[in-house]
């Protein structure tokens, strides 16, 4: 056997492995779609927006603003959907390993959608509101004793 022919077996063995290569996202997947848990549904449980849950599920962590969000929003996913969490852990590990894309910095997303969601801050308008009152509150009083 030639070494052309090794590499061809070796690259047929790999094409016809059931086995993926570490997919974290997919065993989520699977665990929610085994129960008959929606997208939505599965948002509303973790606290997060749909398209949160949708990346997580992609494996699309880089979307995410640190790592240690990822894992947590993962081990709560596993506690929803009963699936072990050290596993899809390990799996999660060798994905980042062979991918490299989970976050260690911050970024400007937001899983769970409070600053579309976010009023207005009032705080510019308090001092100038609190001197407007004590203003008025003088002029009452002067025009009490003055009279």
């Amino acid at each position: 056997m030639t070494a052309k022919d090794k590499t061809a077996d070796a690259s047929e063995e790999i094409e016809s492995s059931d086995k993926p290569l570490a997919d974290p996202g997919a065993m989520l997947v699977a665990a929610r779609e085994e129960q008959g848990i929606t997208i939505s549904r599965m948002a509303r449980e973790l606290g997060l927006t749909a398209s949160a849950v949708r990346q997580l599920e992609q494996n699309l962590y880089d979307k995410f603003p640190a790592g240690i969000y990822v894992r947590g929003y993962i081990k709560n996913y596993c506690k929803v959907v009963s699936l072990n969490h050290e596993d899809v852990m390990e799996v999660l590990e060798e994905f980042i390993t062979l991918n490299g894309t989970l976050a260690s910095h911050g970024s400007n997303y937001d899983p769970i959608g409070e600053f579309a969601n976010e009023k207005k801050k009032l705080a510019p308008l308090i001092i100038p509101s609190v001197v407007a009152v004590l203003l008025l509150a003088a002029y009452i009083t002067y025009r009490i004793f003055a009279a």
